[in-house]
């Protein structure tokens, strides 16, 4: 089993099991989501493959495989927001159709029951083809909406999207912060902990890294990469870990 989800060796294990020929042969080509998608992954060179998986593979860093296909698998949770609202908005179709193929191949290599692999890719497959099916029929319900709602909401939901994976890292670093200390710490102590990690973590790996521009991706619309998070918002994102 490996220990990274979003790697080529995946998407080629994918390709081998999921071939036109085996669905043919079982009848569940083109009806299944996954020979469908591996029929349009094969279609690009292994260069192209590897590119598009770097968008997702900042999950590597972030959790264990498992634990990301686990999130794939829930609507509405930072990995599936993340992977589904600003890849979509910054990317090809193309990248989350080969994500989907290196978690299939993935679920290759359990085994165990494999159900959360198909659901967790599967959904998304279905994003890109929602995407294409809905994207005027959403732009034409916006448009009876105030200009300023609409630009308001749009940059809020790309806001939380660019920042979910350095969101994710920042509260696992906090959650290891809170273990040690025993719960002992202030909100402001925390946050000022956390900040510490993450200016380590870019002292390590500066721009031009591919560790940081996998935290900090490129927003096409502004052809610039999403700002370093400044300590408000850190302190933002965990302070909520001690209200409980």
């Amino acid at each position: 089993m490996s220990d990274e989800l979003f790697i080529l060796d995946n998407v080629n294990a994918a390709l081998k099991y999921y071939s036109m020929g085996n669905g043919i042969e079982n009848g569940l080509y083109p009806h299944s989501p996954a020979y469908w998608c591996a029929e349009q992954v094969a279609k690009l060179t292994d260069a192209e493959r590897e590119a598009a998986l770097f968008g997702l593979s900042v999950w590597d860093v972030i959790d264990y495989p498992a634990i990301t296909v686990k999130k794939l698998c829930q609507p509405g949770s930072d990995v599936w927001n993340y992977s589904i609202s600003e890849m979509l908005t910054n990317s090809s179709k193309n990248d989350l159709l080969v994500s989907a193929c290196a978690i299939w191949g993935w679920g290759l290599t359990e085994e165990s029951d494999n159900t959360s692999c198909h659901l967790a890719a599967s959904n998304l497959v279905f994003a890109v083809l929602a995407e294409e099916q809905y994207t005027n029929a959403v732009m034409n319900e916006f448009e009876n909406l105030e200009i300023k709602e609409v630009r308001s909401k749009a940059a809020k939901a790309k806001h939380e999207a660019y920042y979910a994976p350095l969101k994710a890292q920042c509260l696992s670093w906090a959650h290891e912060i809170i273990h040690d200390t025993s719960k002992n710490i202030t909100k402001t102590a925390l946050a000022t902990a956390v900040d510490s990690r993450y200016h380590d973590l870019i002292k390590e790996n500066p721009q031009g890294t591919p560790v940081y521009g996998q935290f900090h991706r490129m927003n096409y619309n502004t052809g610039q990469r999403v700002k370093e998070p400044a300590y408000r918002t850190i302190y933002g994102w965990v302070k909520t870990l001690l209200d409980k």
